[in-house]
């Protein structure tokens, strides 16, 4: 029996260890795991401290796409588990589980008690297979996990976190934690780190990483991109990028240009169903009003690792502890969407030359590093919600107007935006009544952010962005 007491001991130290031990940076939990091998929190069952003794990682539905989570089983004659997952969030501790019980405890968002389905059944499966488990905290190395196949997810919620407990380390004399990386996006994690850290250990296989761990392990999570983080991935792009004749010949073709425009296009999903008409109004009323202007169209990145065999993993099922080829690979995914959106981009220029004759240079289809090296030479953008935003915005911090359904166009919107990095700048958006939302959510995550919209009035919307870079560029 839990009483009410113990329980309160217990919410209020799970939320001291999801506390960030800096600005939306670092959680505490994670930082003692790193740094001292683990962290203990109060027992519900009789409020003393109890200590994390063992970790299990799951895949959550999609390794994948980056959907790893870990569950913490703490000491004692009674099993108690908490779960981390939630990468957009910084790898909060989600939820304490009684397997024996079947049965939650505590809980940071109910919504989350359906995602958590699938380990929970595993917990309790592992509790009644007779499994012997630690009692004490291991003497192993503790392991720091890191990797998103997603770059925006990398940068926002693993990178800065990464920095700082290695800068923590640094200050208080203790030894660097073990850091495995699954996925590197954007560059190796060992040249964004300091000189001096320890190199990084790549994973090969989600097999290796899933599992029952007698040491622990955490992924490190952070909820803001910092300015030197930006800083040092702009510095860091390698010279095989930017030396490259493709880079090259697009930065010779941008020469005499001025102003430079990101356009973003999307075809997958969360996007408009008249994109091509609004992009064939908005060019050529662009390159009018700024006659020496050039345009750059971006669409996809492949990862800057994407020839690593991690890419061709197979997709387990939730909870599953086979890494067989399962139900898809993401490399093969990656390729699909490249390919769609490249045509629908080739039909799109093909229109535009015909209109206009301000250079066309097409970064889809590129790698991650020369793709954010010639965003540097842009000025202003216009780009779907998301992660193609995030590519220019996130990393060289430039003005520009988003357009996106309802939702993505809600109050507030612009200042979320911008309070995702360390002096970020916000964005116009695309007024709410200029757009229409539509019936289909084409994804997997049926959440009203991925539905798709139309553009109700292109002129209006056109006229908006023509202003807007007026004012925040002046006139052409």
């Amino acid at each position: 029996m839990i009483g009410s007491e113990a329980a309160g001991d217990l919410a209020r130290s799970i939320e001291q260890a999801n506390a960030f031990v800096s600005a939306r940076i670092l959680r505490s939990y994670q930082r003692d795991i790193a740094l001292k091998g683990g962290f203990s929190l109060c027992s519900p069952f009789d409020g003393k401290p109890v200590s994390a003794a063992a970790c299990h990682i799951f895949n959550l539905g999609d390794a994948a796409h980056g959907n790893l989570g870990i569950a913490y089983r703490f000491a004692g004659p009674r099993p108690l588990w908490l779960l981390a997952s939630s990468v957009k969030d910084g790898f909060p501790l989600t939820e304490a589980y009684l397997p024996t019980e079947d049965t939650s405890i505590w809980s940071l968002d109910e919504n989350l008690t359906a995602l958590h389905g699938p380990w929970k059944s595993a917990l309790r499966r592992l509790e009644l297979g007779g499994r012997s488990w630690p009692y004490s905290r291991p003497a192993h190395q503790p392991t720091v996990l890191v990797g998103h196949p997603n770059f925006a997810h990398h940068l926002w919620n693993e990178l800065p976190a990464l920095w700082a407990c290695r800068a923590l380390a640094e200050e208080e004399g203790l030894p660097a934690p073990r850091v495995q990386a699954i996925y590197e996006p954007l560059l190796p994690v060992t040249r964004l780190l300091p000189h001096s850290a320890p190199p990084v250990a790549r994973v090969s296989t989600f097999g290796e990483v899933t599992g029952v761990h007698d040491r622990l392990v955490t992924r490190l999570g952070s909820t803001r991109v910092t300015a030197s983080l930006r800083a040092r991935v702009l510095a860091s792009l390698p010279d095989e990028a930017t030396g490259r004749p493709s880079f090259v010949d697009s930065q010779e073709r941008l020469t005499n240009c001025s102003p430079v425009f990101w356009l973003s296009v999307r075809v997958d999903a969360r996007t408009a169903d008249n994109q091509e008409d609004f992009l064939l109004s908005l060019v050529p009323a662009l390159a009018s009003a700024h006659p020496r202007c050039g345009f750059i169209i971006d669409g996809f990145s492949y990862p800057a690792d994407f020839s690593h065999g991690i890419y061709r993993q197979g997709e387990p099922d939730a909870g599953s502890e086979s890494q067989g080829e399962g139900r898809g690979f993401l490399g093969r995914a990656m390729r699909e969407r490249e390919r769609a959106v490249g045509a629908a981009i080739d039909a799109l220029t093909r229109q535009l030359e015909q209109r206009c004759d301000n250079p066309l240079v097409v970064v889809s289809g590129r790698d991650l590093p020369e793709a954010i090296a010639l965003a540097g030479r842009a000025d202003y953008y216009i780009c779907h919600a998301g992660t193609l935003q995030h590519k220019v915005a996130w990393l060289h911090n430039i003005p520009g107007m988003v357009h996106a359904n309802r939702v993505g166009l809600r109050p507030g919107a612009a200042r979320w935006l911008a309070d995702q990095l360390e002096n970020g700048r916000a964005p116009s958006l695309v007024s709410p009544e200029a757009v229409d939302d539509l019936d289909t959510i084409r994804t997997a995550n049926q959440v009203e952010r991925n539905r798709d919209y139309h553009f109700i009035d292109i002129p209006g919307v056109v006229a908006a962005i023509l202003a807007d870079v007026d004012r925040v560029l002046g006139a052409g």
